[in-house]
């Protein structure tokens, strides 16, 4: 019985690992080797003009960059763009997850339309942000000299402080949708008697939603999501 049991967790095991080989090897190839690849490549030197002239370069390259201002201003445009991302999405998201947790008239059509910038294709959305902010007829432009704000067309994404703050907004805009989702799960786990009680007692909308809504353990879905999304963001900056 003992050698028929294990036979068969062996068999087992190995159609496992069967059937999670072509995952694995898809992985690999495409994942695994070209982290791998552009590691040792980090490590390496080339010569352009002799492309056979190749060999170990240890910590020169890092040491070089280091040193380099434009790495440093790159350096510093991340950390700005990670930190102000951040709270633009957790805020939009907080803000449209409590909406979308009232009860009204046309919530579900609402529902649709916040999760519509998640539901269109990176490189669709891309394209579109550019027309918006393009100089020549970016709709951006036009709204704001219709309304007098600015006399003639800008070249918005030629200028570094408008180009950072125009791609927080549309990276925000694409962002927001998941994690708002998430913390709609969060707030409709908590138990409605818990702000039936606090109605019953007098607490009014914010009140609700400091002493119900952001207490332990309620929050715990909340809080998990928010700090979870500084990590995300340094990830997808990175890839």
């Amino acid at each position: 019985m003992v050698s028929a049991s294990r036979r068969l967790r062996g068999r087992g095991a190995l159609f496992i690992f069967l059937t999670t080989l072509p995952a694995l090897a898809i992985i690999t190839i495409f994942t695994l080797y070209p982290i791998a690849f552009a590691l040792w490549s980090s490590f390496s030197f080339y010569d352009l003009t002799n492309p056979e002239k190749t060999g170990f370069a240890g910590i020169t390259n890092y040491a070089g960059a280091l040193q380099t201002t434009g790495f440093q201003h790159s350096v510093e445009a991340s950390i700005v763009f990670v930190i102000a991302s951040f709270f633009l999405v957790v805020g939009l998201a907080l803000g449209s997850a409590l909406l979308l947790n009232e009860k009204f008239r046309g919530v579900k059509y609402l529902q649709v339309i916040v999760l519509l910038p998640w539901a269109i294709p990176i490189v669709v959305a891309g394209l579109m942000w550019r027309w918006i902010y393009d100089s020549n007829y970016g709709i951006l432009n036009f709204a704001l000299q219709s309304l007098g704000v600015i006399p003639s067309y800008q070249a918005w994404l030629t200028q570094a402080n408008p180009a950072m703050a125009l791609l927080i907004v549309a990276y925000a805009w694409s962002e927001f949708p998941v994690s708002t989702l998430l913390i709609l799960a969060g707030l409709q786990s908590v138990p409605k008697e818990l702000y039936e009680a606090a109605v019953v007692d007098g607490a009014r909308a914010f009140a609700r939603f400091r002493r119900v809504t952001l207490m332990p353990p309620q929050s715990s879905p909340i809080t998990s999501i928010v700090t979870s999304s500084p990590s995300t963001m340094l990830v997808e900056l990175v890839h």
